[in-house]
C-alpha cells in the first residue's frame, strides 16, 4: 500500500511540474485520487489472497468427502505403494487435482515427504521422508 501511494505521489509531481495548472485542477485530482483508491483495493485483495493461500485455508481443502483428513490418508497411501503421484492421490481422496497440490505442496514443506522422479518412465512421484 506504501509502494502504491509513493507511485501516486511520484507521478503527482511529475504532472504537476509538467503542467502546474492542474493543482487546481478538481477533476484531475479527483481522477488521480479515485484511481489511487482502486488500485489499492486491488493490492489489499491480493495480498489477502496469498496470505490466505500461504496460511492453507481456501486454497486447499482439508478434509475429503469422508471428514478424513487428507494429509494423514496421503501419508498413509504414501506408506503403503512406497511413491504416489497426483493421480493416485486424486483417486485416493476424491479431491481435484488442484486442491491435492496444495496439501502435497504443505506436506513437502513440513519435510513429511520428498518430490522425485520414478526412473523408469520419469513421472513425478512423492515419497515419505
Amino acid at each position: 500500500m506504501l509502494k502504491g501511494f509513493g507511485i501516486l505521489f511520484g507521478v503527482l509531481v511529475l504532472c504537476f511540474i509538467a503542467d502546474p495548472s492542474l493543482e487546481d485542477d478538481e477533476d484531475f485530482t479527483d481522477t488521480i485520487g479515485g484511481l489511487y483508491v482502486i488500485a489499492a483495493t486491488v493490492e489489499n485483495t491480493r495480498a489477502v489472497h496469498k496470505a490466505k493461500q500461504l496460511k492453507g485455508q481456501p486454497a486447499g481443502k482439508t478434509k475429503n468427502n469422508h471428514g478424513q483428513d487428507v494429509q494423514v490418508q496421503l501419508i498413509k497411501l504414501a506408506r503403503k505403494k512406497g511413491e504416489m503421484t497426483i493421480a493416485d492421490c486424486v483417486l485416493e481422496t476424491g479431491l481435484n487435482p488442484e486442491d491435492v497440490r496444495v496439501i502435497l505442496d504443505k506436506l513437502l514443506r513440513e519435510d513429511l515427504l520428498r518430490v522425485d522422479n520414478r526412473e523408469r518412465d520419469g513421472a513425478v512421484v512423492y515419497r515419505l521422508v
